[in-house]
């Protein structure tokens, strides 16, 4: 198998959008074992994978807490799988990955049951991440000159005192 077939064919899977036994399918047509070890050590690379997705997502600490209080763990778990399979892992950098969920859980809070205030947790948790552990701007002059605020900062306007109700 060509290695894009390949890539084709297991991406999915990685991604969480298809099951092992369809993965498996794909990969080792009429194979009985599933490929076997092969097919057992995908596995393993796919729980590996489905940890990143949660691990991405766990520097919105609030966000979730929020979502568990109103609607439970399996409306997280949903919200973090839906959110992998709409915006796929691209980024080196792990938590950049995570840029696009504020704005996409503002698109999904009402049909999910979830206050629309989430979404600005979310967003105050995105950029102190981004303002204290993102990565620096590349280009000429970067890093250098004397000590100042990351360029990552900005204001940003909120509708409730959600610095406040992070805090605690």
């Amino acid at each position: 198998m060509r290695l894009g077939a390949f890539f084709d064919r297991v991406t999915p899977y990685l991604e969480g959008r298809i099951d092992h036994a369809e993965a498996s399918a794909a990969l080792w047509p009429g194979d009985p074992a599933h490929g076997g070890v092969d097919g057992e050590r995908l596995a393993i690379y796919a729980r590996f994978c489905r940890t990143h997705r949660f691990e991405v997502l766990a520097l919105f600490s609030a966000t979730r807490l929020g979502v568990l209080a109103r609607a439970g763990d399996e409306a997280w778990t949903a919200l973090v799988e839906d959110y992998f399979v709409a915006h796929p892992m691209r980024h080196f950098e792990l938590f950049e990955n995570g840029a696009e969920f504020p704005d996409w859980l503002r698109e999904q809070a009402e049909a999910r049951g979830l206050p629309a205030w989430l979404a600005e947790v979310a967003t105050i948790e995105w950029w102190t991440w981004r303002a204290e552990y993102g990565l620096d701007p590349e280009g000429p002059g970067a890093g250098e000159g004397p000590l100042r605020i990351s360029p990552h900062l900005e204001l940003r306007p909120v509708s409730l005192d959600l610095a406040d109700w992070i805090e605690r």
